[in-house]
């Protein structure tokens, strides 16, 4: 079991159908498929791949940075480049200095056969891949945590105070104190933005603006500019009786089972038509000064337009965890790009005077550098 979850072909073939179904759902926005549970479920599994192929790793990399057995490689493997010296003590006393002169970190064992010593430097890098693997684990988990987060609409008439929708904020509310169309300097529409304030309990609590491609951002919710319309205030008036009363643009208000007006816009305003069975019997241009005749006595006065927003409200609660997992990935490619690990054994055998050494680097010029004064030293002193 252990040895399948943390295979590298399991890992490749999970990123293949998030990826697969991350395509999909790019090209279908309405889709469910980040919130689906089969979408989840591959996320889980591939956190569960990567926590497995750490974990796999990490004996050897604590190992390597333990101080324990730190010389029994020495035993395991046979070291390269063996010279007879005429000084074996002197020899060793160079190579001290040399690791010293280039901040080598330095280990010694002495026994009665042998010396070795142990140069590390750069040992981070060492811990880079396993950095990164963290990293993506703590993004793959901020994209499990943002999956539950919300994405919701809220229709904001100018002046209204109106609560956010409970998915994204049940404390909030927000009230629309402006519009605007923006035009640039040709009179083309370049952006539509909204001025709002933000109330917690009936308390003000923070004023933003949101346009097209700018949104406001506030304790973890995004406001986006969505839409717009206008709606239409009049006055009611039968008799002495009168009511403010609000209507959308361009959809029927049914006053009966006969009667339907529309508010509309035309090229000079706008304007009420007035449908009787289906059938569009009259068009009265709407203005202050003008009472319009509805049904039964009532007539409608004092048109006002009135604009609403409409502001799409996201939370993402997995967003600061992605970005902390991206922030961590960035330190393990540095450490991998500029921190190469070097490491070199020397063993120096007493009886025969001969010591023997190995580079061990992922930087081939450096590995070259460091073999060539090595074998500078030693062949000084043969």
């Amino acid at each position: 079991m252990f040895k399948y979850f943390s295979s590298m072909g399991l890992g490749l073939g999970l990123i293949g159908l998030i990826a697969i179904l991350s395509i999909i759902a790019t090209f279908q926005p309405g889709s469910l498929i980040y919130s689906s549970f089969s979408y989840r479920g591959l996320l889980l599994l591939l956190c569960l791949n990567i926590l497995f192929c750490t974990s796999k790793r990490l004996p050897h990399l604590v190992q390597k940075f333990s101080r324990k057995d730190l010389f029994s490689s020495f035993n395991k493997e046979k070291l390269n480049n063996y010279k007879n010296i005429k000084k074996p003590e002197e020899s060793i006393q160079q190579i001290r200095k040399y690791f010293k002169d280039h901040k080598f970190r330095v280990f010694e064992k002495t026994d009665p056969q042998y010396t070795y010593v142990l140069a590390t430097k750069k040992k981070l890098d060492l811990a880079a891949p396993h950095i990164i693997h963290i990293s993506i684990l703590i993004i793959v988990i901020g994209a499990i945590i943002g999956n539950f987060g919300g994405s919701e609409s809220v229709q904001c008439n100018l002046g209204q105070i109106v609560p956010l929708p409970e998915r994204v904020s049940a404390e909030y509310q927000i009230k629309l104190n402006d519009f605007q169309t923006i035009f640039d300097d040709r009179g083309d529409i370049a952006n539509w933005r909204s001025a709002f304030t933000l109330f917690r309990d009936v308390e003000p609590v923070k004023e933003g603006i949101t346009q097209v491609n700018d949104p406001f951002k506030f304790k973890g919710m995004k406001f986006y500019q969505s839409a717009y319309g206008y709606n239409h205030e009049v006055k009611i008036k039968m008799g002495t009786a009168e009511e403010i009363m609000e209507f959308p643009s361009n959809r029927g208000v049914q006053l009966n089972e006969n009667v339907v007006i529309v508010f509309a816009q035309s090229e000079d305003g706008y304007i009420l038509q007035k449908y009787e069975n289906n059938h569009l019997k009259e068009i009265f241009e709407l203005n202050s000064e003008q009472d319009i005749p509805l049904i039964d006595g009532f007539t409608l006065n004092d048109h006002k337009v009135k604009p609403y927003s409409v502001l799409k409200v996201k939370t993402d609660p997995g967003l600061p965890v992605v970005m902390s997992g991206f922030l961590l990935m960035s330190v393990g490619f540095f450490l991998s790009w500029f921190g190469k690990y070097q490491e070199i054994k020397i063993e120096l055998e007493h009886d025969k005077s001969a010591i023997g050494y190995s580079v061990n680097t992922k930087d081939k010029w450096n590995k070259e550098k460091l073999q060539k004064d090595l074998e500078k030293i030693i062949g000084g002193l043969s």
